[in-house]
């Protein structure tokens, strides 16, 4: 396993295949890299860490790692350049993902390819606060339903124990920007193509503005703009995709046909479960007993919200609140369990609260959001647990410039989906609008988990991966897209 020892104030100077880089008053401790044990189909891959300072400014006190995967390039070809996969949330990590990116991606004849654990999640100092283990402790599946994943109650004892092991107001998008900028550097390459989704955009952009000069080449799948306050239009982001949701079903003549009245059922559906929570039997993941829970409205909204980041999954929403309004919410809820695991699981709560309250709800307009949160199935949700964990949760500095557009003229290619419940493309178009080598392509019919994964949108983001151009980008396919067929009660 190879080390390397980091000097304060001196540039550190690391071997590499491609030649040697100088990283200039870096955080940077140690870096160590052997050969992944976990093996991957195709390709060589390594494994290591970044060993770096919590504080970034001091370069004192307590160090913690940044994870990372680096695969080779298929060709064997020294590269000056690798693609980073930035992952969302805030407080997704990448390496959990590996195997299945890996194995998805064209770039990989060409390219290196890096996955790093955002500090805070993964491998990087974890600030975790909720996991799901059936198997150890069964009684919390029925615990699953009745806490909220932001349950302030939940993250103030979670404080509690991170704050013994983190500062936690170390854990911004501009410090994860300059580790990003660390490894790249300590890595050996000269710039970096940046590969992010959703939040993952947020930190792409701000690498761009914090270290331009190293970056070749960016891909902004669901762009969130750092200018933009997600909070603030989550509700109406959402209601405004449920509004398309109804009128392409009435426009189709076999949805509307077998669910004429699918926007009331609606309605009515969501207003019996605002009344009385939902008592469902659901068998057990692990015992496979029948097991009592309770279904609360704001459990059943999220699971009809993330349904709204898929076509595929919201296609089968017609059918089923159409089961729902005869008292059958099996369909409906089908697929809840598995989404509070995967989020609960998934999430590292403690970053997502770092980021959060130093960067957005400090700042946010608490009037625009209440009025533009009325009389949508939301409400006012996301505001106010966002509020109550900030109200306690140690408060970052976000950088200065944090809120000011990110001006470059690096190739961008910014990708939206059209009924993007999340990431709307009048984000994709707020960070487009300031990047002179920017282009904003909008996937017709498709949402936020719906802007790659198919040769058609493969085609275009692979060609401008190799390129670092969005001149010639053949798009011709996208005017064939639709939206997925709605389930139908026999199929």
């Amino acid at each position: 396993m190879g080390k390397l020892i980091g000097s304060i104030g001196l540039a550190v100077w690391l071997a590499c295949g491609a030649g040697c880089v100088a990283v200039e008053q870096s955080a940077v401790v140690s870096l160590e890299m052997s050969p992944c044990e976990q093996g991957f189909d195709g390709v060589v891959a390594d494994c290591g860490q970044l060993q770096v300072y919590e504080n970034r400014s001091t370069k004192t006190g307590r160090i913690i790692p940044i994870n990372f995967i680096r695969v080779r390039a298929k060709s064997g070809a020294p590269s000056t350049d690798a693609v980073i996969e930035l992952t969302g949330g805030p407080g997704a990590a990448a390496t959990v993902s590996a195997a299945g990116l890996i194995n998805a991606l064209n770039f990989l004849a060409m390219r290196d390819y890096i996955l790093v654990d955002q500090r805070g999640t993964g491998g990087s100092n974890p600030l975790d606060c909720i996991k799901y283990d059936f198997e150890a402790n069964p009684e919390t599946f029925q615990d699953m339903f009745v806490f909220g994943m932001m349950d302030a109650g939940r993250i103030r004892s979670c404080m509690e124990e991170l704050n013994k092991r983190a500062d936690l107001t170390q854990y911004t998008t501009s410090i994860i920007a300059d580790d990003v900028n660390d490894l790249r550097a300590a890595l050996g390459y000269e710039t970096l193509t940046l590969k992010g989704g959703s939040y993952g955009t947020t930190l792409a952009l701000e690498i761009l503005r914090r270290h331009e000069s190293n970056v070749r080449a960016a891909l902004l799948l669901g762009a969130l703009p750092t200018t933009m306050k997600q909070t603030e239009t989550i509700a109406r982001d959402m209601e405004d995709m449920l509004l398309v949701l109804f009128d392409d079903c009435e426009s189709n003549a076999a949805c509307s046909a077998a669910y004429p009245n699918f926007r009331q059922d609606f309605h009515d559906v969501l207003a019996q479960v605002r009344a009385a929570p939902l008592t469902l039997t659901i068998p057990h993941p692990i015992t496979g007993e029948p097991t009592p829970v309770e279904v609360r409205y704001e459990k059943l909204i999220i699971a009809i919200r993330y349904a709204l980041y898929s076509t595929q999954l919201s296609a089968g929403l017609p059918l089923a609140i159409d089961d729902a309004k005869t008292g059958d919410y099996a369909r409906l809820t089908q697929f809840l369990p598995q989404l509070i695991v995967a989020l609960g699981n998934g999430v590292h709560e403690g970053m997502w609260a770092s980021v959060r309250c130093a960067e957005e709800f400090p700042f946010l307009d608490e009037e625009r959001t209440r009025r533009l949160s009325e009389d949508t199935v939301l409400g006012t949700e996301r505001l106010d647990s966002g509020q109550a964990i900030c109200a306690f949760w140690p408060r970052g500095e976000a950088a200065a410039d944090f809120h000011v557009p990110v001006i470059s003229d690096v190739p961008a290619l910014v990708v939206s989906g059209e009924v993007d419940a999340s990431t709307p493309p009048i984000a994709g178009a707020e960070a487009a609008k300031h990047l002179s080598n920017g282009r904003l392509i909008v996937v017709p019919k498709r949402s936020h988990w719906g802007l790659s994964g198919e040769a058609c949108t493969d085609g275009f983001i692979d060609a401008f991966i190799e390129s670092a151009s969005v001149t010639d980008l053949d798009v011709g396919c996208l005017d064939d897209f639709k939206r997925p067929p709605f389930t139908m009660s026999d199929e």
